[in-house]
Order: structure tokens, then C-alpha cells, then sequence
């Protein structure tokens, strides 16, 4: 999902793999013209989008177990974001 969502932002070009079992992003600075600058920049970006994804997993799991609950408990209706 990370990766995708950095693949489409056009800003980076990034390749997944399995290692150990866990899921990995392959970062693979190569160019003759890049800078310890631009990789820096594709760092905040991985991270950034790493911090968005999460966040809004967060918000999504809360969202339902929410909607869960209050179905099981009650008739109220609680205003979600």
C-alpha cells in the first residue's frame, strides 16, 4: 500500500520484496546525478507517506469498531469525523 501510493505519486519510483517474512521497500539510489540531497528528499517522502498510511489506518480501524460497538449496544448514532 506504501509502496504503491509512492509509485503513484510520481515522485519516486520504489520495488517491494519479502525478506525474513516482512514485507520491505527497495530504495535503489543509482543515478550518476544524484545527490546525498535528493536522497534525503526521497526519505522524508517514503516517511511522510509511511506516517499518512498509518494514520489513516488508525482512523479507519476506529471508525469501525465505533460503528461496531454502537450497533451492539445501542440505537445511538455517533457523528464519526
Amino acid at each position: 500500500m506504501i509502496c504503491n501510493k509512492l509509485n503513484e505519486s510520481g515522485k519516486i519510483l520504489l520495488t517491494h520484496t519479502r525478506l525474513r517474512e516482512q514485507n520491505t521497500i527497495r530504495f535503489v539510489p543509482g543515478s550518476t546525478f544524484q545527490s546525498e540531497k535528493h536522497i534525503d528528499k526521497a526519505f522524508e517522502l517514503i516517511l511522510n507517506t509511511t506516517e499518512e498510511v498509518i494514520s489513516s489506518s488508525v482512523k479507519a480501524s476506529y471508525k469501525r469498531e465505533v460503528i461496531s460497538s454502537s450497533a451492539k449496544t445501542s440505537n445511538k448514532r455517533i457523528k464519526l469525523f
